[in-house]
């Protein structure tokens, strides 16, 4: 046996040195595999975890926008309350839900077509509401700025436009000049600074020329002599000719 190994050791040595670098591969191959395993697995957790919390961030997302509204309705509706609405609900979609309108209700101050939001009032009002703004209005001779809302509340509502148009001429007097007014004119012979100066285009300049020159060549004949007053040109007698007079 000794023989055999002293005879035989290089190609014995040669084999287990080939065999041990043999080992050495085989056992750093199975550490990389071991490895790049460990790598897969924590990607996928990773990759896991996250379309956890998309789906999360998604669920969430999509409770916030289901969040129910709420508007209440009062008035003329058969059953006044408050009711859930859905994004881009319109007034007229609050009315079918309260049951629709009662026999006495008046929808012509009512934007039936108004986006509603959240916590919105609407009012739908009587026949007799919307008589009463219109009286209310034509009483108080109130203009289109003026404010006839029969309720106030502090929040955005609809509101009874005031006033309400009404053929009435019966002041119609009051509103239109005194006719005879309208026809007094100015007497460029006897007018004064002040008087002269109320006409268009008369200057206190233009006034002091005036009375000048009828106290140096005496009353003016006729208005067409107002011209030959230094500064009283066609286009400024064109203007005071019919309102003035001799």
């Amino acid at each position: 046996m000794v023989k055999f190994l002293k005879k035989y050791k290089y190609i014995i040595t040669i084999i287990f040195v080939i065999s041990t670098i043999i080992t050495i591969i085989i056992a750093k191959n199975n550490l990389v595999m071991a490895s790049e395993g460990s790598s897969y697995l924590v990607t996928d957790d990773l990759i896991t975890k996250e379309e956890e919390s998309t789906d999360e961030n998604n669920d969430n997302e999509k409770e916030n926008n289901n969040q129910t509204m709420y508007v209440e309705i009062k008035g003329a509706v058969q059953n006044p309350g408050v009711y859930p609405i859905e994004e881009n609900n319109r007034v007229i979609d609050i009315i079918g839900a309260a049951g629709g309108l009662t026999e006495n209700a008046d929808l012509s101050v009512t934007n039936q077509a108004r986006l509603l939001k959240d916590q919105d009032i609407i009012i739908i009002y009587t026949k007799e509401e919307v008589a009463n703004c219109k009286q209310k209005a034509t009483d108080s001779e109130q203009t289109q700025e003026s404010n006839c809302s029969i309720y106030k509340p502090d929040i955005n509502i609809d509101e009874c436009p005031t006033p309400f148009p009404e053929e009435d001429n019966s002041n119609l007097d009051e509103q239109e000049p005194n006719t005879n007014e309208a026809n007094i004119k100015i007497n460029i012979n006897t007018a004064t600074l002040e008087e002269l100066t109320t006409l268009d285009g008369i200057g206190t300049t233009k006034a002091e020329a005036i009375i000048n020159y009828r106290t140096e060549h005496g009353k003016f004949t006729n208005i067409e002599d107002l011209k030959n007053v230094s500064g009283i040109g066609e286009s400024t007698y064109e203007k005071i000719k019919d309102h003035i007079t001799t």
